[in-house]
């Protein structure tokens, strides 16, 4: 498998996205010549005893692949769309069965509109699985068990006692 950019047709940083459908569920962040933001574990230097990743980045394209450096081993690169993971699998050919080599990231951040609107995600929030909600929204529903939503709190509309404009950093 390859996956890469052209350079001469698009522009900013080489991503990975999973879809299911027209919906987008997580994206592994920008590749930085090392590793996708997102997907830490998933780097040039991470190197296992089965495979080797490849990177290359010239005029006209980025790419990158993977190539096992044992023909006997086996290794499928699965891109998750029920649960919007990239999970890689090596074959055991004594049980015959497919086995995690390893899993990207987990962390509830990852997914898209997992806390719904209002929300911004914060992942060393346990408590409430990383989800804050905005200034002038008030939680409503259970982290745990639903999904989270961000209300507007009736309060926040009135301007004064030093409520006003604020900047969301980027």
């Amino acid at each position: 498998m390859r996956i890469g950019w052209n350079k001469k047709t698009v522009e900013n940083n080489p991503q990975v996205f999973i879809y299911s459908g027209a919906e987008r569920l997580m994206r592994m962040g920008p590749w930085n010549g090392v590793t996708f933001s997102g997907y830490p574990e998933f780097t040039v230097s991470g190197a296992d005893q089965v495979s080797k990743l490849i990177y290359t980045d010239n005029e006209e394209e980025i790419f990158w692949y993977y190539t096992i450096n044992n023909p006997a081993n086996i290794s499928i690169f699965v891109l998750n769309e029920t649960r919007g993971l990239a999970q890689r699998f090596n074959w055991d050919p004594v049980t015959q069965k497919w086995y995690p080599f390893w899993t990207g990231s987990e962390d509830s951040c990852d997914f898209y509109r997992h806390f719904g609107a209002f929300s911004t995600c914060n992942p060393a929030d346990v408590g409430a699985q990383g989800c804050e909600c905005l200034p002038g929204y008030k939680s409503q529903g259970n982290p745990l068990r639903d999904k989270y939503q961000c209300l507007r709190h009736s309060e926040a509309l009135v301007c004064g006692k030093g409520r006003g404009s604020w900047r969301s950093q980027e």
